[in-house]
């Protein structure tokens, strides 16, 4: 897990150099709430059979970036992107990650220094509690994100976006190495869904 998490955020960081010679490139950073209702409920099991206390998943950080492939004229502009998402909690060698992978089309709506932001993708959600037996968990989902914020130049073509939104990104199922399937009780078995807040350098 913590390679994964290593090699997404190199990959996005190394993805910027890369974009600035792209039109209309932008690279960010989030931070934001989870909702993951299952993957804390087996926390709190853990904790009480094991009399060890270990916080839940309540937030986490990500990265993005994305290109523009289309402009219409000076309001609306279309992108695509990826994102890595991560949310980790430890406790006395316990320690319970989940990450998140995504490809996403992005509409943004400007008016002045506003812009509206619609994200819709797919993704990959991963899982790793190994205490409680549960290793190497994946699983496939797709989800949204909705934005709104506000752009400051700091020169000529270089400017930077503070935005807040809400995303919704659950995985439904996840599977182990072998095959089994894993699903929560009528909730996502694991969940990036909430409130996010995030800064981004627009070129």
């Amino acid at each position: 897990m913590r390679k994964l998490c290593i090699v997404t955020l190199v990959v996005l960081a190394g993805c910027i150099p890369a974009f600035t010679a792209a039109a209309g490139p932008s690279a960010g950073v989030s931070g934001f709430t989870v909702s993951m209702g299952h993957v804390n409920e087996l926390i709190r099991s853990f904790g009480q059979d094991s009399q060890v206390e270990i916080e839940e998943l309540r937030v986490g950080i990500g990265m993005n970036a994305a290109v523009d492939i289309l402009s219409l004229g000076d309001m609306w502009s279309f992108a695509v992107g990826g994102k890595g998402l991560f949310a980790r909690e430890s406790s006395r060698d316990v320690t319970v990650s989940s990450s998140l992978i995504g490809l996403f089309a992005r509409a943004t709506f400007s008016l002045g220094r506003l812009q509206a932001d619609l994200d819709l993708g797919a993704h990959r959600g991963a899982l790793s509690f190994p205490d409680a037996r549960l290793l190497g968990l994946s699983g496939w989902g797709a989800g949204l994100a909705l934005r709104v914020g506000y752009g400051l130049p700091i020169t000529d073509r270089l400017g930077v976006t503070a935005s807040l939104g809400l995303q919704w990104l659950p995985v439904m199922e996840m599977r182990d190495g072998a095959g089994q399937k894993y699903r929560g009780r009528g909730t996502p078995f694991v969940d990036f869904s909430g409130i996010a807040g995030s800064i981004a350098l627009n070129w």
